[in-house]
Formats: structure tokens, C-alpha cells, sequence
């Protein structure tokens, strides 16, 4: 048995953390409730078609990134970091990945509404770099909810031609389709309204190097009254690696 937690999140009294599992392994996702001196309380209902089978559910790795509870305390959010397997394909260069949004009723535990994120495809700063193998990537990496229906998303994508580039997102899922009820997404993406993207940020336009960046969370109020925002940096426990904070100013 093995776990690999993803996300965690402070819900007053108790903790929620989840889990991607591991597809290679046959060890499945979850997500569960602790209590603060690390008692497990309840382990919530995943909907079928993201545990892992035969040609079905969720991707190694590419699971479980993010919770992110409203403000209201009404709900909170997970989503997978690229699509499932009978949803689509994994990011590429010349498209992104249809995601799941998975929406949970916090008083009753309960998954409710599901919503269709499309990443964007993965950066690339030529066409040289088409060409370079290894590690290539974009996904959902994290959420974090500014009312009950608009939502900061976070897209992290790595290649080794580019390197990093983190872009910062508001979505909107009022006008999205609920898609619960839609077992496979593979010959139906045309037909679903998906989540609205705005870019807000695209870190590369910055004067800094980003490093692996694939969490948020909002800090203090700043001097001025506004609201930080911080961002931070998951280092793989590699030395050719930074774990890296990155705090801004949000006018949100």
C-alpha cells in the first residue's frame, strides 16, 4: 500500500488531503478527512469513473493536485490534472487536456457537479523544441476558490526545450455544463460548455526563472489592503531543484 498526497486543506475543526494513487500499482486515489491530531475520520466518495480499471479513470500522476474549500463553506473543489482515460488525451504541444472540476456538497461529503477544465497546451518557445525528448507536460496543479462558482486555477508546463511556465488563471463555472452524468467525455467534448478561462498572469513574462511551481494559497493583507497571494514551488526533492515563494499583490 502507498500513497501520494497532493493537496491538503484546513476545514475548521479537521483536515482534508488527497491522494493521486498510483495507476502502476493499482493503488487508487482518495480523498479523506483527518482530524488535527491526525485521526482519519471519513474517507468521501470518489465517483466511479475516476478510479483506476482497465482503460478507465484516472492517469498516473496526473490525479488529485488541488482542493480548494468557498469561502461559504458550502463546497469545495478537487480536479484532476489532465484528462482521464476515457475522457481524451494527456496535454501536448498542440492541445491541451480535457479535465474533470469536481464539486463536493462540504456538509454532506458528497461529489455533486462536475465541470470541463481544457488546460492549455504545453509551452513551447520554438519549434526547435518540438523536437527534444524527455519529460514533457501541462496540467491543473492547483484551485483556489474566490466565492462559490469563480475559481483562481493554476496550469503548470514543463518541457525540457522551454523549462517551466506557470500561467495564473480566473475561471468562471457558472455557465458550465454539468457533466456528472457523462460517463465518457471521448466523443462528446464538442457538445460540453466548458469552464471560462481568463488569463490573469503568465509568470514567463516576469523577470524572474520559475521553478515547479504547483500550489497558491492566499496570505495576509498587505500594508496597502490588498490581498497576497502566494505562490509556491514543489522541488521533487531534487538538488537541481528550488523550493521557491513567490508572493504578489492581488487586486481580487
Amino acid at each position: 500500500m502507498s500513497i501520494d498526497p497532493e493537496a491538503i486543506t484546513f476545514i475548521g475543526e479537521s483536515l482534508l488531503i488527497s491522494s493521486e494513487g498510483d495507476r502502476e500499482r493499482q493503488v487508487q486515489p482518495f480523498i479523506r478527512k483527518f482530524s488535527l491530531t491526525g485521526r482519519q475520520l471519513q474517507n468521501l466518495l470518489i465517483p466511479e469513473k475516476f478510479m483506476i480499471q482497465s482503460a478507465r479513470g484516472v492517469r498516473n500522476n496526473l490525479a488529485w493536485e488541488n482542493l480548494a474549500v468557498t469561502p461559504s463553506q458550502k463546497y469545495f473543489f478537487t480536479a484532476t490534472e489532465n484528462a482521464l482515460v476515457q475522457d481524451g488525451a494527456e496535454a501536448s504541444f498542440s492541445a491541451g487536456s480535457p479535465c474533470r472540476i469536481l464539486q463536493y456538497d462540504l456538509v454532506k461529503s458528497q461529489p455533486e457537479k462536475e465541470f470541463l477544465y481544457i488546460t492549455e497546451p504545453i509551452a513551447t518557445q520554438s519549434p526547435e523544441n518540438l523536437e527534444i525528448g524527455g519529460l514533457k507536460t501541462n496540467g491543473l496543479v492547483d484551485l483556489l476558490t474566490l466565492d462559490d462558482t469563480h475559481l483562481l486555477s493554476l496550469e503548470r508546463s514543463f518541457s525540457l526545450g522551454t523549462g517551466n511556465v506557470i500561467k495564473l488563471f480566473l475561471i468562471d463555472l457558472s455557465g458550465a455544463d454539468n457533466i456528472q452524468l457523462i460517463d465518457s467525455l471521448n466523443s462528446k467534448i464538442n457538445e460540453v460548455s466548458p469552464v471560462k478561462k481568463e488569463l490573469l498572469l503568465d509568470l514567463s513574462t516576469l523577470e524572474l526563472i520559475s521553478d515547479n511551481i504547483e500550489g497558491m494559497t492566499f496570505g495576509p493583507k498587505l500594508a496597502d489592503g490588498q490581498r497576497s497571494l502566494i505562490l509556491v514551488s514543489d522541488n521533487n526533492f531534487s538538488p537541481l531543484q528550488l523550493t521557491q515563494f513567490l508572493i504578489f499583490s492581488a487586486n481580487l
